[in-house]
């Protein structure tokens, strides 16, 4: 058979969980390498053994039911799955994590890492995670239930749960290209396939070897099973929306091929996309970082027009920027100051917008004198000096703000028109 090379699917998640999995199948299988072996006792009825003619003549004068032999096994041989010996819970998980040889190991750990990327990528770690080890304890307990009668030897490996998950993907996601290998007279081929297509070549041809097999007890059958209770799990994840498939699960492309319309989803970033995107954010914070700085530097130095051209650089970059209240406290001082009317007014109307605060009512006077004597606009200026609280203004100015109100109430009252 062809071998996986490469997901080509988006991936929304960094693979932690998949990395973790293929972790514990490492570790699974040097601590299989290292328990040394151990002798276990194995009880035979005398009346199979009887069935041989060879071993009936041996044993024919013992009276016993059963013979106890004590034979050596590997010291793992208790957390493999065993077959006809009962039920063993603590079987179902850890036999996942164990296997036969090296060669055996990297095959699924292969498997493990391309279908463990697009599943975790979709779906994110934690869900991961919980559907690989409850689907690969849901496919062992059903095998060692189905075998309580039919005692043979125990199975291991990460086969089933991978064939889950590759079921999962078959449904979820089954327009998503997988990069193949294969080999022929030592000539590698590179070609891409779909994962429905990629899934089902090796589902079906798993099933012909164990339909040949009349569905003896083997690894095809083990295959197959994993795929079958990840096609259940499939299904109930698209009923109960475990997974976001973006409208392009199974289900969702025969409902658009039989012409019924689906709604818009909303694009997803991958994770190389949201990496880009927080290293954007990032620079973009520290940008602004710089240029608040900037404005500081220029406040305090009295460059107020250098400060007003930063924080024209900041909405650039953010439209949410605003200035503080004491930053537009000291821009209106140093460009009254610098006697720049024109800035003195822009700050003030944005003062009086945003801002109560007592400094205001002297704002507002500033403004409203400019307008009245620069500008010759006494109705204009009245709007701005009505809403000043008198007692808020400093005494030397409570006079002068008097004698401007009254000059423009006069002035308002005369004048038949104001041209804007």
């Amino acid at each position: 058979m062809f071998l996986p090379l490469y997901p080509k699917g988006p991936i929304y998640h960094w693979p932690i969980a998949t990395a973790l999995l293929i972790l514990a199948n490492v570790l699974g299988f040097a601590w299989q390498m290292a328990v040394p072996p151990k002798s276990k006792a194995v009880k035979i009825p005398l009346s199979e053994l009887r069935d041989d003619p060879e071993l009936a003549a041996e044993y024919a004068e013992l009276e016993l039911e059963e013979l106890t032999f004590v034979a050596p096994v590997e010291g793992w041989y208790d957390y493999a799955l065993s077959h006809g010996d009962g039920l063993h819970p603590i079987q179902w998980l850890t036999s996942n994590f164990m296997h036969g040889s090296a060669g055996h190991l990297l095959g699924n750990m292969l498997f493990l890492y391309i279908f463990g990327m697009l599943l975790e990528g979709r779906v994110g770690s934690v869900t991961f995670a919980l559907l690989y080890v409850s689907m690969g304890v849901t496919q062992c307990a059903l095998e060692q239930i189905l075998c309580l009668g039919s005692p043979s030897a125990p199975s291991y490996g990460a086969s089933s749960a991978i064939y889950a998950i590759m079921a999962l993907a078959m449904i979820w996601m089954p327009k998503v290209e997988i990069q193949c290998l294969y080999t022929i007279l030592f000539r590698p081929i590179l070609f891409d396939l779909p994962a429905l297509i990629f899934g089902m070549l090796y589902v079906f041809w798993d099933f012909g070897i164990a339909l040949f097999s009349n569905f003896t007890m083997s690894t095809a059958l083990l295959h197959v099973s994993g795929a079958a209770v990840g096609l259940v799990a499939a299904f109930v994840g698209l009923k109960l929306r475990w997974v976001d498939t973006e409208n392009a699960d199974l289900y969702s492309l025969i409902q658009e091929a039989a012409g019924k319309e689906l709604p818009d989803k909303p694009k997803r970033l991958s994770v190389l996309e949201q990496q880009a995107e927080k290293a954007e954010q990032a620079e973009l914070k520290e940008k602004i970082a710089a240029i608040r700085r900037s404005i500081e530097m220029h406040l305090n130095a009295g460059n107020y027009q250098a400060a007003i051209g930063q924080m024209r650089e900041w909405k650039r970059r953010d439209a949410s920027a605003q200035w503080t209240e004491p930053q537009l406290r000291s821009l209106f001082t140093l460009a009254f100051k610098a006697k720049d009317s024109k800035t003195v007014e822009e700050i003030a109307r944005k003062y009086i917008e945003r801002f109560d605060e007592p400094f205001a009512d002297q704002v507002r006077l500033v403004l409203g004198k400019q307008l009245v004597v620069e500008q010759k606009h006494p109705r204009k200026a009245l709007k701005v000096l009505e809403p000043i609280v008198e007692s808020r203004l400093p005494p030397k100015h409570r006079e002068q703000y008097q004698q401007l109100l009254e000059f423009c109430r006069k002035q308002a009252n005369a004048d038949d028109y104001e041209l804007d």
